[in-house]
């Protein structure tokens, strides 16, 4: 028999011998545990910045394929697309002339202006995201 006492894991326990293992949670992270944790971070951020753009420059080229088609404005999905994109093509309105045809369609060239200038606003902001998360840690 042994002259040790049994190991015992009840922390009341007055005779609570330390155990013959370190726990795995006081092992200290790796050097760029937090650059890792900062870069997850700013992918997520970055996926939901481009699906945000994303949904918007596809109900633009709706608004484009409604007017290409000369859809009736006064139906309610033309309705809701064009109340929607209203307010995303208003500083893109009278910058260069829209084309009209004889059966009413209209070939809209601010709104893919929009669209392109849009896709370089998500790409920038995302750009300028990595460069002020995603640096080294100081050590």
């Amino acid at each position: 028999m042994s002259s040790r006492p049994p190991l015992t894991l009840d922390p009341h326990d007055e005779e609570t011998q330390p155990l013959p293992f370190e726990p795995l949670d006081t092992a200290p992270p790796p050097p760029d545990y937090e650059r890792e944790i900062r870069r997850t971070n700013a992918q997520w951020t970055a996926r939901l910045i481009y699906f945000v753009f994303g949904v918007i420059e596809i109900i633009i080229a709706i608004r484009i394929l409604l007017k290409l088609i000369a859809a009736n404005e006064a139906s309610l999905f033309a309705r809701i697309i064009y109340g929607f994109t209203a307010p995303f093509l208003a500083p893109f309105q009278g910058v260069v002339n829209s084309p009209r045809a004889r059966n009413g369609s209209t070939f809209e060239i601010p709104s893919l202006l929009a669209i392109l200038i849009y896709l370089l606003i998500s790409w920038l902001i995302v750009r300028l995201l990595f460069l002020l998360l995603d640096r080294p840690t100081r050590t």
